[in-house]
């Protein structure tokens, strides 16, 4: 049985969304290039495709997969960026412009001590910002 993540699998939800986007706008992609190819050498060929309603339903459901994928990232990207603004301090506009290695490393540190479990009990009985001993973990217990 394999370890669940703290969003309780939302998080692979979205990865699964994003990468559904992915994989539609490739296939419109190809779509277009068929499009393409009977634009310029086949006519009979579009004709048959848009008086076809499997192929219009098709389309229409790639583009709403394609739409929702760029949701999902937008939003992840929105978050980070909005995570980013407030542990730097810094305006939007600086924080898009990049973040140096210190603050990079500072940003690291912050993100994995708030996304580890025990993170919570750690700062509700004092440990956090110094080392624990295994003797305090043993008092803990």
């Amino acid at each position: 049985m394999g370890a669940a993540p703290i969003t309780g699998g939302a998080s692979a939800f979205a990865v699964g969304l994003g990468w559904a986007g992915a994989v539609s706008g490739s296939v419109q992609c190809l779509n277009s290039g068929v499009r393409i190819y009977g634009e310029l050498f086949d006519e009979d060929l579009l004709n048959v495709l848009d008086s076809d309603i499997w192929y219009t339903n098709v389309m229409r459901a790639l583009d709403a997969v394609s739409l929702i994928g760029a949701g999902v990232g937008t939003y992840g990207t929105l978050r980070m960026v909005l995570a980013l603004r407030a542990s730097t301090g810094k305006g939007m506009l600086e924080v898009l412009k990049g973040l140096s290695r210190q603050q990079r490393n500072v940003l690291r540190r912050k993100s994995s001590v708030s996304r580890t479990p025990a993170s919570a009990t750690a700062r509700s009985r004092g440990w956090y910002g110094r080392e624990s001993s295994r003797s305090d973990l043993r008092r803990s217990a």
